[in-house]
């Protein structure tokens, strides 16, 4: 697919090795100037609500929405910075429901880092979202939980997206002071840190295998005979019940077969988790395994093609000996290969029914007899209903043939139906000329309105409603474009009169309801950003204003307190400002002011009772 200068953002950076999902999306945010979060949510997953993808974390989404073509970046590489290979190893599902119950427990809903990785590398790892992973191997320091200059938590993506910087405090995470880890402790998180990055990396036929789990928990049975443990001791040590355990070695995707489990029993075991799923993994060729399935793919496709069957995923399956169907939607290469074969196969069905539809008309014309959507249906072996839901070519090439309108058993070329949608032809398109030269924006209901009808009524013809096909009411990017640049003339207006800056008065400048502005992306994030900011700076300057009142205020009460010779305290300064202490905390100026007054021999923050 070509990509236009308008289908992408100003600045796509990739995603670097190992970057978690929040991250990237963080630095592609900053990197374009988009200084909220909703408003990059708003451009890359337009059908959906921002917090329903927010919420899903670093979990693989069900769909990436425009994000793709907007970052100029991959679905494989946008898969590898989510928990999608993790879900594939464990035969686990990457939807965010069921992977989440898998690792339940294991993940950190806020985000940890380290000072000096961050300095250098300038992202956020995936592996630092695992609790069980506890300082960084690297520079033998222990991993932050919060804010090394407040404490506060540091949400993964925040609302300003700011990578590096505390949302709380503005402080620069990288300076953050931390505690070097133990030598006795090095070489576990050393370990533990690397198991981490081989499961949540891509590895080689992690897909190509059904049931790897089970042979996962073969090896970690061996392990325990070998090390002469029974399933009740490891138990005890994990804390778990016995069934727990039983279920791991089993391989049974059972709700508690999480991942901290294996993870423990490993640990508890002495080998690394790493090994035992190198040592179950399918024997493959280092060459590109997933191009070995794709050239069995397609001679599994030529093959049913030869036996004139109808192109499935289990009947090329069969042919090629896999017996796991999940490879068509765990690996993206794999899922757009199919895809591309079933719309080639469409394709090519819709062009042998065009031709036997086109033979249908041909004799009927050779017989004498009328041409029907009806006719032409039993010729094909097909319905009519199937060719007008399913088969538009071929239903759009026998209305132009026919010899009967819809409906009627036989031809009456005088009938007073023709003559009206003939007439009702004439009247639209001179209506769709009136329109576009009065600059109106074209639809149907426009259309319909100016001619005094409905577009109901008027879609009854079936001439007509293929006219008015092309103006649905669709948006497209040049109506976009105009759109977008009169939202901008009008804002600048609002800002020259003054006027309040809301939603409801740009709508009414453009001509268009509120409604309607919100189907046109670039509009709605274009607006969502500066009446904020808008909105944002009215709130500054009042809470100004109140804060110069209040300090005007309290001086009187100073004054009136000195003027009356009576001891200056906090309690009476409130009492005749009318407001309370905590009222009064909130005002910087006010707080200092008081602090001077009340404790002049104090240094630093000054209020007290």
């Amino acid at each position: 697919m070509t990509l236009y200068h308008f289908d992408t953002l100003p600045i796509h950076p990739q995603p670097e090795p190992l970057e978690s999902l929040s991250s990237y999306l963080t630095r592609l945010a900053e990197a374009n100037g988009l200084r909220r979060r909703q408003n990059l949510f708003r451009l890359c997953f337009p059908t959906e609500h921002y917090r329903s993808t927010y919420l899903t974390g670093d979990f693989p989404p069900p769909s990436f929405g425009y994000l793709a073509s907007l970052a100029h970046c991959p679905e494989p590489a946008l898969l590898a910075t989510t928990f999608y290979h993790l879900a594939c190893k464990f035969d686990r599902s990457p939807n965010p429901t069921a992977l989440a119950q898998c690792l339940s427990g294991s993940l950190s809903p806020h985000l940890r880092y380290c000072p000096s990785c961050l300095h250098e590398r300038g992202y956020y790892p995936l592996i630092w979202r695992f609790l069980s992973l506890t300082g960084c191997p690297e520079h033998r320091c222990y991993l932050l939980d919060g804010c090394g200059h407040c404490g506060q938590r540091i949400p993964l993506l925040p609302s300003t997206p700011k990578l590096g910087y505390c949302p709380a405090c503005g402080g620069d995470l990288r300076r953050s002071q931390t505690k070097q880890i133990e030598p006795s402790r090095l070489a576990q998180v050393s370990n533990r840190s690397q198991d981490l990055v081989y499961l949540v990396q891509p590895q080689p036929g992690e897909w190509a295998q059904a049931g790897l789990t089970q042979v996962i928990g073969q090896r970690f049975s061996q392990w325990r005979q070998i090390r002469r443990l029974k399933i009740s001791h490891i138990a005890s040590i994990l804390e778990v019940s016995p069934a727990t355990i039983y279920y791991l070695e089993e391989g049974t995707t059972h709700r508690t077969t999480k991942l901290r489990w294996y993870l423990e029993y490993a640990a508890v075991l002495g080998v690394s988790l790493r090994d035992i799923f190198r040592s179950s993994a399918p024997k493959l060729s280092p060459q590109s395994p997933e191009q070995k399935v794709l050239t069995k793919i397609r001679d599994g496709v030529a093959i049913v093609k030869q036996q004139q069957k109808v192109i499935t995923r289990r009947a090329v399956l069969d042919l090629i000996g896999i017996d796991n169907s999940s490879i068509f939607t765990m690996s993206p290469t794999i899922r757009a290969i199919w895809t591309e074969i079933k719309e080639q196969e469409r394709d090519q069905s819709e062009q042998k029914l065009l031709d036997l539809a086109q033979q249908a008309i041909d004799h009927l014309r050779q017989q004498g007899q009328a041409v029907s959507l009806k006719a032409v249906a039993n010729l094909i072996s097909c319905s009519a209903e199937t060719l007008h839901k399913s088969h538009p070519p071929v239903y759009e090439l026998v209305l132009q043939h026919r010899d009967t309108p819809l409906g009627s058993r036989r031809p009456v070329p005088g009938r007073p139906k023709y003559r009206r949608e003939a007439e009702l032809m004439t009247r639209v398109q001179a209506t769709i000329i009136a329109l576009e030269r009065e600059g109106v924006r074209l639809s149907q209901e426009a259309i319909a309105k100016r001619m005094g009808r409905t577009s109901t009524g008027l879609k009854c013809y079936p001439q007509i409603k293929i006219l008015l096909q092309a103006y649905d009411g669709s948006p497209t990017r040049q109506d976009e474009t105009i759109l977008l640049k009169k939202v901008q003339t009008a804002l600048a207006q609002l800002e020259a009169n003054e006027a309040p800056i809301t939603i409801k008065a740009v709508s009414q400048a453009v001509g268009f309801s509120a409604s309607t502005l919100k189907y046109y992306p670039q509009v709605r994030a274009f607006l969502i950003e500066h009446i904020l900011e808008k909105k944002q700076a009215h709130r500054t300057k009042q809470r100004q204003r109140r804060e110069a009142e209040l300090v005007k205020r309290v001086q009187q009460a100073i004054a009136t307190v000195q003027a009356g010779d009576g001891r200056l305290t906090q309690r009476l300064i409130c009492e005749l400002v009318g407001m309370s202490s905590v009222g009064l905390k909130r005002y910087p100026q006010v707080k200092r002011l008081l602090g001077q007054l009340l404790h002049p021999d104090r240094v630093g923050p000054l209020w007290s009772e």
